[in-house]
């Protein structure tokens, strides 16, 4: 408030989107959003890194039309920790303005959320590796992850969390995909069910 009457607008800015962040993780009536829920709260998650990382990446929504996909569920934080991942990870360590696009599109069951960035890209072996970590079944002994956990970047761990979460919600059919070619950028596919109810 004081931001705003002092005439302040990008505090105040940052203030809301950091307060609706903390509302959306916290405050959740359950472990299942919308997918208009999930676009809001990354949506606050980029304003407050473009104020962190200014020019450093610009942002493209890009929605199916005809079909009403913001309708659909999925475990929340999905979106905004691969978002998190393409920026730390893709686009900080290169020189200049880097892009994001976000494409949502629906196959006859399935709902596709695609994060692209235009960054470092991961190399053939980091990619193996990482698709490994994917490929590993969640339901695994604890030896077997605590080996695979040690050997996790940061990156790595982002994107397990996620894919083991939807895998536990939906089962394995569903998850990440992780293509990238190194100084091109990567592409993150997070394949989701065509479910439009709370579960």
């Amino acid at each position: 408030s004081i931001a705003i009457e002092e005439d302040i607008s990008d505090i105040a800015e940052m203030t809301e989107a950091l307060g609706s962040m903390f509302r959306y993780n916290i405050s959740r009536p359950g472990e299942i959003a919308t997918l208009s829920e999930e676009i809001e709260n990354s949506k606050n998650y980029l304003i407050i890194q473009q104020y962190r990382f200014p020019d450093k990446f610009t942002v493209e929504w890009k929605l199916e039309e005809g079909e009403d996909i913001l309708r659909f569920t999925l475990p929340v934080l999905t979106i905004q920790p691969i978002l998190e991942n393409a920026i730390h990870h893709g686009l900080e360590p290169i020189m200049g303005t880097g892009k994001i696009t976000v494409r949502i599109w629906t196959t006859d069951s399935k709902l596709i959320i695609s994060v692209e960035d235009s960054g470092a890209g991961i190399s053939d072996s980091r990619l193996r590796d990482l698709r490994k970590q994917l490929d590993q079944n969640f339901f695994e002994g604890s030896k077997n992850k605590s080996d695979t956990k040690q050997k996790k970047g940061r990156n790595g761990i982002a994107l397990a969390n996620v894919h083991q979460r939807i895998q536990l919600y939906f089962g394995e059919n569903y998850g990440l995909e992780i293509y990238s070619t190194e100084g091109v950028g990567t592409s993150v596919h997070i394949i989701l069910p065509k479910y439009d109810r709370k579960v």
